[in-house]
């Protein structure tokens, strides 16, 4: 007795058919996939080809900006932020920020490394605006190395953008960026880092014009004189115009300020 089945069979042109449609459908998808990659790819090209066009035309203005100002041309882009490089104890820069540092501080403070620190953006910026004290303001200014006392936690910030008066809260000589001009006095700030043992110091190039009005807590910006302030005996330094200073240098030193007793109370110097 023989098995029938009832499913149809398609005769072979049917088939073939079908076969065919399927066949195409997935040629079509292929194509299509292939056309949409080679756009994307023309558009990523494109895109390459603007976006390197403008790194070029950047680093050229930069370049340019820099070798006019006296700088070291500019070879990529984007910039590193900043450079800080530990200086050898027996290069010239290292023995003159550090006979600076000592000449005004006291002997219980070593020390550890100095580090130079250079920032391209920081230190064009600083040559524009000493270009522009000399010409457009012509007013008399020296440049002056000085010391700001600071938190490790700040350091890669001032480095990068420089040091930011909008940050400053109140200062008695000042509500600007205050500087000392012996780094002894620097080391009280902030006052925070009078009980730790590893400080930092930065020592920052600044301009400061001939005449400088002496400071007082209120004072938002010098009256008559200028952009810059300073306390009576003017061992502290506020600048109030911006890219008139910047870090040159990062002093890392160690050693606490002595203990002064009066009656049974203990208090730092």
């Amino acid at each position: 007795m023989g098995i029938f089945s009832s499913k149809p069979v398609d005769n072979p042109q049917v088939q073939n058919t079908r076969i065919l449609g399927e066949y195409r459908i997935q040629r079509e998808a292929e194509l299509r996939l292939e056309r949409s990659r080679a756009i994307h790819l023309a558009r990523w090209e494109e895109a390459r080809r603007k976006s390197q066009a403008e790194v070029t035309a950047n680093l050229n203005v930069l370049s340019e900006l820099a070798l006019v100002l006296g700088e070291q041309p500019i070879y990529e882009y984007p910039v590193k932020p900043y450079q800080e490089n530990v200086l050898s104890e027996t290069s010239w820069e290292f023995i003159a920020k550090a006979s600076l540092f000592k000449k005004s501080n006291k002997h219980f403070f070593s020390i550890s490394k100095i580090t130079s620190v250079y920032n391209i953006f920081n230190s064009l910026h600083y040559k524009l605006a000493k270009l522009k004290y000399t010409t457009i303001y012509d007013k008399g200014c020296s440049e002056r190395f000085v010391f700001h006392g600071t938190k490790h936690e700040f350091l890669a910030e001032i480095c990068t953008y420089n040091f930011d008066r909008s940050k400053i809260k109140a200062h008695k000589f000042g509500h600007g960026i205050s500087f000392a001009t012996n780094s002894y006095y620097a080391t009280h700030y902030p006052q925070a880092n009078q009980r730790r043992f590893d400080k930092v110091m930065i020592i920052a190039n600044v301009l400061v014009e001939d005449t400088i009005e002496e400071g007082h807590q209120f004072m938002t910006i010098p009256n008559h004189m200028g952009y810059t302030s300073s306390n009576r005996a003017q061992s502290v330094i506020v600048k109030y115009d911006d890219h008139t200073f910047f870090p040159v240098n990062i002093v890392y030193y160690q050693g606490l300020h002595p203990q002064k007793h009066a009656g049974s109370m203990v208090y730092y110097d």
